[in-house]
């Protein structure tokens, strides 16, 4: 179409005085206007011209408009088609609009303001089309282009997943190994270490003394590291079946188990009611035992307190294990979960740092998660840690042909 006209319109009609009427009105609007005196040559046009809208009489010699119409939205179904009729045929209208016709005039046209008003119409109804297509083109390629990048991250995901999950299984072999292996000398040494007191000890000045209590110092303090190590390997080894476990017995069972170390402190637990869950009983119990400890022995009060509660939520359970010991500093909030991370002095409390390494570790196979939610040196510590809630019979399904 040439940019001077407002649009190019294709007009076929057997009537001659018809077509030179509308070319003239249409012309003198602006519009690039093309004719045909028969459906065969309409179509042909159609073929080699850019037409923009055509205009087709219903009733004419040989094909007929219905038939043009057809053949029109067969061949360019975008194309605006406005059928001419006469005032007595309106079954044939009616026709034409099923077949897709945008609109209809009834002849004779004695306002032509008329037709270019139904002209204006069906340009601005094919610009709708159109941009609404181009915009839903480039939705769809947005979609596409989405769809293929998140198939791509879940591919890579997946891919991460696994190799992350082999390194873990090594490491955790690995650990397991070589743990297991050096429990085995470090027996020797200690006996060695015992016979050399037990018999050449009083051949020993103090200097030699004090380094043989050096020596049995650090190798307890070396299997007490293997055997924290050894622990922690098992966690992602030793399988044991979720059940529903009423947490009011377990935790007096993981006080039993701590019973020496309660017992010489003077230690007062406030316990709110806590939920019955499912959940792996043994490693739960290894979870407040940790918890429950560190609140004992990194504590300096001659009265020392232990709270623990629980808040239930829609979709998992919030724990709360607090004491009134020596605090941490906010620096090592996030540090305190890493293995072996110490931040006294050996001399002064216990310990190997394992314990909350195999806390978080436990707490990751049942989806969970353990952060420290407040603490300040001398202000006591609150730990928080959450569990999923999980449902016995999927549970199983999903462990099921699991290691033994």
């Amino acid at each position: 179409m040439n940019n001077q006209f407002i649009a190019s319109v294709l007009v076929i009609d057997d009537d001659n005085y018809i077509r030179s009427s509308l070319r003239n009105y249409l012309e003198d609007n602006d519009y690039a206007v093309f004719e045909a005196s028969a459906g065969a040559a309409g179509l042909k046009l159609l073929e080699k011209e850019s037409i923009d809208v055509v205009l087709v009489d219903l009733r004419m010699t040989g094909m007929d408009g219905l038939e043009v119409l057809a053949i029109v939205k067969e061949k360019y179904p975008k194309l605006p088609i406005i059928v001419l009729s006469g005032a007595g045929v309106i079954s044939d209208v009616i026709k034409a609009l099923r077949l897709g016709a945008w609109n209809y005039l009834l002849k004779p046209i004695e306002d032509l303001s008329v037709l270019k008003h139904a002209l204006d119409n069906a340009l601005e109804r094919a610009l709708l089309i159109e941009q609404n297509l181009k915009h839903q083109a480039n939705l769809e390629k947005l979609v596409k282009q989405r769809t293929e990048a998140l198939e791509h991250e879940l591919a890579v995901r997946i891919t991460t997943e696994k190799q992350l999950l082999l390194r873990t299984q090594e490491l955790e072999s690995y650990s397991y190994v070589i743990s297991h292996d050096l429990k085995e000398p470090l027996r020797n040494i200690g006996a060695f270490a015992h016979f050399l007191n037990e018999d050449y000890s009083h051949c020993l000045d103090e200097k030699g003394l004090e380094y043989l209590y050096h020596i049995t110092s650090s190798i307890k303090r070396m299997s007490n590291l293997v055997d924290d190590l050894l622990h922690l390997s098992r966690i992602g080894k030793r399988y044991t079946e979720f059940s529903l476990v009423d947490l009011n017995e377990l935790i007096e069972h993981a006080k039993l188990e701590l019973y020496e170390l309660i017992r010489t402190n003077d230690v007062r637990f406030e316990i709110g009611e806590m939920p019955k869950i499912v959940c792996q009983r043994t490693w739960m119990i290894e979870i407040f035992k940790n918890l429950i400890s560190n609140g004992i022995k990194y504590n300096d009060n001659p009265k020392r307190i232990i709270k623990i509660n629980c808040i239930e939520n829609q979709k998992d359970y919030e724990f709360f294990v607090e004491d009134n010991g020596i605090g941490i500093a906010e620096k090592f909030h996030e540090k305190i979960f890493e293995l072996f991370r110490r931040l006294h002095p050996r001399d002064k409390y216990e310990g190997t740092g394992a314990g909350l390494a195999v806390v978080k570790t436990v707490l990751n196979q049942h989806g969970g998660s353990i952060n420290v939610e407040r603490s300040s040196l001398g202000k006591g510590t609150t730990m928080k840690f959450i569990i999923p809630k999980l449902i016995l019979s999927s549970v199983n399904e999903s462990e099921d042909g699991g290691g033994s």
